[in-house]
């Protein structure tokens, strides 16, 4: 609850001054905007430890190949980050290439996954022969 405080804090802060000093200089404001941002994030990453040590003791409790896990955790990398580019480049008023972000990240989280999907697709195999 701290942390999400802190989070909220931090951001409406950073909007507001941003918003503030818009009006003289834009390329200021965005700057603010985008030092927030990464300050949001760094303090996001902090709350994950807890999330990956949940997520890696349910991962071991399936019996699966733990090598699984990482390409599972670099999809969602790649998803949270992707969209925060995106929102920064949208901030920035240049929206195609915050699509061609989005897209990016879409095609890389795909490739990320393609180690899952033959597992899984493994996985199907064994138990229709089986």
């Amino acid at each position: 609850m701290d942390a999400c405080l802190k989070l909220s804090i931090g951001a409406v802060a950073a909007a507001l001054a941003a918003l503030t000093i818009r009006r003289q200089n834009e390329d200021l404001a965005l700057l603010l905007g985008v030092a927030g941002c990464c300050m949001g994030g760094l303090l996001t990453l902090e709350l994950l430890s807890p999330v990956l040590e949940q997520v890696r003791r349910l991962f071991s409790r399936t019996g699966l190949d733990e090598a699984l896990l990482s390409p599972l955790l670099k999809c969602v990398g790649v998803a949270l980050l992707s969209q925060l580019a995106s929102a920064i480049c949208l901030d920035a008023g240049q929206g195609a290439l915050a699509k061609t972000v989005e897209l990016g990240g879409a095609v890389l989280a795909l490739t990320l996954s393609l180690p899952l999907i033959s597992a899984v697709l493994s996985l199907l195999e064994q138990l229709s022969s089986g």
